[in-house]
């Protein structure tokens, strides 16, 4: 846009440099503010997706919703396995008690030992309180 300024009297308008140094900064101020909480790629996208989105909906309003259909879907999927992830850590947590398996695997092992043992035990009390 250019502003036709050949028909103005320029020796009507002095402006003092005062004058002049304070529009500049004001413009200055302006533009940064702008940039500053606007962002023109911001613009762009949202014009762009809402542009996008009226032409889906005139042109393929099916496919619209079953792509709304699968989003939703899809959104629900992703609670669902971060809910199962959630889960699944408590779940190592309570299995996993020190830093190594290696330990875990043998105080595992002991354990059984120990069970194996009572078992062993018992089935020979039953066997005498029964022969």
């Amino acid at each position: 846009m250019t502003i036709d300024i050949s028909n103005i009297d320029l020796k009507k308008y002095n402006l003092s440099d005062d004058s002049i140094k304070a529009v500049k900064e004001l413009v200055n101020v302006t533009l940064e503010n702008l940039l500053r909480n606007i962002s023109l790629e911001d613009i762009v996208i949202k014009k762009y997706q809402t542009r996008l989105d009226e032409y889906m909906m005139k042109q393929y309003p099916d496919l619209s919703n079953r792509l709304n259909s699968m989003a939703l879907s899809l959104q629900d999927t992703i609670n669902k396995l971060e809910k199962r992830e959630k889960e699944i850590a408590t779940r190592m947590k309570s299995i996993a008690k020190s830093d190594s398996l290696y330990e875990d695997v043998y105080n595992l092992r002991d354990e059984v030992k120990v069970l194996k043992e009572v078992n062993e035990e018992l089935m020979k009390k039953l066997k005498k309180a029964f022969s």
